[in-house]
């Protein structure tokens, strides 16, 4: 079974201390699919890959 606060609580701390990095631009950058951070080959390669429309 999954504890989800433990994992909620773990990502925040990952979240946090990875902020002090600041922008990082390969976060950023526009594609077609902007739910998914790459370039726009990777985003239909991962989309087809999850079964999803491309």
């Amino acid at each position: 079974m999954i504890d989800w606060d433990c994992v909620r609580r773990h990502y925040r701390e990952f979240a946090l201390e990875e902020l002090s990095e600041g922008h990082r631009e390969e976060f950023h950058r526009g594609s077609f699919e902007s739910r998914i951070p790459g370039d726009d080959r990777f985003d239909e390669q991962a989309l087809l890959a999850s079964g999803a429309d491309a």
